[in-house]
């Protein structure tokens, strides 16, 4: 097999290399191969500005220690300051019944979910995180008031791209209310979008997508 020089980041790679002939990841390059410098994140084909809608972001991240797509993922968002919750699934039993519910019996690793709080989001912002492809799963809340214009636009877009979704009338639920109030720094801002979502073996660039992530084009 040919060596993959820009693939493997794996910080054990010399270890197992000189114990097992190759990288637990199955990518076998030679002893000279450096995981601290041959690894490159993907630029993409083109820029992503920061989603400013983003208030909170929520990550788990279910993977295991050998795996280096589970690697390179959890090193983005370390590059991109994202905290998230790590959940090694050779560690945690429950946790990996959890994955091969969620991915047919299988064991897929990566996988994310996510949840997101976006308010005031533009079309542009909406299409961008609700649409991607690589979305598994996707359910929210609308926190919305019924005079508001940007809470029926929101609202419309939803309903013609059948995105599963709960619509709350502020004006009507004060428990509702206090919540968009605790997640806006004391305001009501409407529309506020709770978001909750699930992503399988994403790319880099589909995680930069999802999460709102500044991406500039090399």
């Amino acid at each position: 097999m040919q060596d993959r020089p820009k693939i493997c980041p794996c910080e054990y790679h010399h270890r197992e290399v000189r114990e097992d002939g190759h990288c637990l990841c199955h990518l076998f390059v030679s002893e000279t191969y450096s995981p601290e410098t041959a690894y490159q994140p993907e630029s993409g084909d083109g820029s992503l500005a920061e989603v400013k809608s983003i208030r909170h972001r929520w990550v788990s991240v279910y993977c295991t220690s050998w795996c280096f797509h589970s690697r390179m993922t959890k090193q983005l968002l370390g590059q991109h300051g994202v905290p998230f919750i790590n959940i090694d699934i050779e560690q945690d039993e429950e946790a990996a019944k959890q994955v091969e519910a969620w991915n047919k019996g299988l064991r897929s690793v990566p996988t994310l979910v996510i949840r997101l709080i976006l308010t005031e989001p533009s079309i542009a912002e909406l299409e961008r995180i609700l649409l991607s492809p690589e979305l598994r799963f996707l359910e929210c809340d609308a926190y919305v008031t019924s005079w508001s214009p940007d809470s029926r636009r929101v609202r419309a877009w939803l309903e013609r791209n059948e995105i599963p979704c709960t619509f709350i009338d502020i004006d009507e639920d004060e428990e509702a209310a206090k919540k968009v109030e605790e997640w806006n720094d004391g305001f009501r801002s409407v529309p506020t979008l709770d978001v909750r979502l699930r992503m399988t073996e994403p790319s880099s660039q589909g995680v930069r997508a999802v999460l709102g992530l500044e991406n500039s084009a090399a």
